[in-house]
């Protein structure tokens, strides 16, 4: 799980270490048994390690979300008896070390890594090793010019579109980023304006015009619990990253999709979704817009069937859907195999807008498919349970 950062051949390395009754690990190093991680002390604690002159510490102790499960995590540092930090490591809960970052003696050669998957007790967790290297962190910012998306939500009462398209590259400080265009309609106010962003080392960075520099926006390689320029990476696989401030407050977070980019957020009293997008030429989802003047108006077009929110959810979400004429209405959820799990919608309905709850307390943690059916109308659309 270690990072290579240069090309060379890293030469291999063994430790040899045991567990004791408390569940503390120990480490045989130098012809003794030292220990290594102690679990059964309090934050701010520290206890001599195997490295003569360095103690290890216990600065952190959190709750993260991975693999559909709640787990603790525990943040240690390696740090001199002057208090200089050579070494950064996080232990979760079933998983064991998951992140580590620094250098000391025999590390020289692994600097620093980070869990994106293993086998533990015979069960395959995220992805092995050999993926980890091949992935291109920017698929999940895609950032070529003429790229657009199409979000639709709500802030408060006030139904908000946003419409996002890259433009040019812009040189700007020796360093090319892409000038965004950002057309924004809440309720019938409508406002444009402009982003430059340029994703460079796994991270997304906009430059500041007021401070005349760029800002760290997200880094994507981030392990699950860091916390970057304000967001803390929540939960992460090969498909999807999730991010909420931290600390929490306004219930604000961002969702990443690999190949899509942002997909959508929640904020205290609203949110947004995608509705479509068109990335490299290839079109996703509904690219079309209507104009809010006629959703204003309560006309009806065509059928629709919006993006459930807040999306991914625990435990309750809410889908909404249009009907043109007076017709038969199902909604139906199904598991990934195909298996239908709930109705929730089975009746005769008239033309107009409709929503519905779909709780899912007694359902397991991943993607499932909600499907409506109108008359001859058929359209479906994934949703994602995070517990």
């Amino acid at each position: 799980m270690g990072k290579m950062r240069q090309q060379r051949k890293c030469p291999p390395h063994y430790e040899f270490q045991r567990i004791d009754t408390t569940g503390n690990v120990y480490l045989y190093f130098n012809g003794e048994d030292k220990l290594l991680y102690n679990f059964n002390i309090s934050v701010g604690d520290q206890y001599p390690s195997a490295y003569s002159g360095f103690n290890w510490q216990l600065v952190d102790k959190y709750t993260v979300t991975g693999f559909g499960k709640n787990l603790i995590a525990l943040d240690y540092v390696l740090k001199s008896l002057t208090g200089i930090v050579k070494k950064r490591i996080t232990i979760i809960e079933e998983f064991g070390l998951t992140r580590y970052l620094g250098d000391l003696y025999i590390d020289r050669y692994y600097p620093d890594g980070e869990f994106f998957g293993g086998v533990i007790n015979q069960i395959t967790y995220g992805y092995p090793l050999v993926k980890r290297q091949q992935i291109d962190w920017s698929e999940y910012y895609p950032l070529q010019v003429g790229d657009f998306w199409i979000y639709r939500g709500n802030t408060s009462n006030f139904y908000s579109l946003e419409i996002r398209t890259i433009l040019k590259d812009t040189l700007i400080n020796n360093k090319i980023y892409k000038k965004i265009k950002i057309v924004s309609d809440i309720y019938g106010t409508r406002n444009t304006g402009y982003k430059y962003e340029r994703f460079e080392n796994r991270s997304v960075y906009e430059y500041n015009f007021i401070y005349s520099d760029e800002v760290l926006l997200h880094k994507f390689s981030a392990c699950v619990g860091d916390t970057i320029s304000g967001w803390r990476l929540n939960n992460k696989n090969y498909e999807t990253l999730h991010f909420f401030m931290y600390p929490d407050i306004v219930f604000y977070s961002k969702d990443f999709s690999r190949g899509i980019g942002y997909t959508g957020g929640t904020i205290e009293f609203g949110g947004t979704n995608l509705v479509g997008a068109v990335i490299n030429g290839v079109v996703y989802g509904d690219t079309t817009l209507t104009g809010i003047e006629e959703e204003k108006a309560g006309l009806i077009s065509d059928y629709k069937l919006f993006q459930n929110y807040p999306n991914p959810f625990n435990p309750t979400t809410t889908i909404k859907y249009q009907i043109v004429k007076p017709n038969f209405v199902t909604i139906k959820i199904y598991d990934v195999l195909g298996s239908e799990v709930e109705i929730l919608v089975n009746q005769y309905q008239n033309s107009g807008r409709y929503n519905v709850t779909f709780d899912a307390n007694d359902l397991s943690s991943g993607i499932y498919i909600y499907v409506l059916k109108a008359g001859s109308y058929l359209t479906s659309k994934k949703l994602i349970l995070l517990k």
